[in-house]
């Protein structure tokens, strides 16, 4: 009996905590900030550290022209590099492992790398180009802060 006196019991607490459980608990205040969060774009670090420069329009369009044909050549590449890592977890749950294999996949994985930390390099380059030389020192500024704060380690 006590078996079934409990659950039945439970029932209106139940009933009147469920709408309170499920309503949204973010004040109208904070929601803006949330959905701030939740949509940011690819490679929006640069961003970051562009906004306080004062851009001009030309500047802008250019650095979203680079960054865009950066994306479009890296395409092909990200697809290899995730077309890589299928193959290197495919071989890691093999009945045996094909060293051949794994040491041709660390090393075309290594050499990818080494590319793709190039390609990102000539990318800061040639954003840091279309900056004023104002604008350079302002950030230029603004990465040692960064750098400095104990938290960027």
């Amino acid at each position: 009996m006590r078996k079934i006196l409990m659950p039945l019991a439970l029932l209106p607490l139940l009933a009147v905590t469920g709408p309170l459980l499920a309503h949204d608990h973010v004040k109208d205040g904070e929601k803006t900030e949330c959905e701030h969060k939740k949509h940011y774009k690819k490679s929006g670090y640069h961003q970051k550290m562009l906004d306080d420069l004062n851009l001009t329009d030309a500047q802008q369009t250019q650095i979203k022209d680079l960054k865009n044909t950066y994306w479009q050549d890296n395409r092909d590449a990200m697809k290899a590099g995730w077309q890589s890592r299928k193959e290197m977890q495919q071989l890691s749950y093999a009945e045996s492992v094909d060293q051949a294999k794994l040491d041709r996949l660390i090393a075309e994985s290594s050499a990818a790398y080494a590319d793709k930390m190039a390609e990102k390099a000539a990318l800061n380059s040639a954003v840091f180009n279309v900056l004023t030389t104002e604008q350079q020192q302002q950030l230029q500024q603004k990465m040692a802060e960064y750098q400095a704060r104990p938290d960027s380690k």
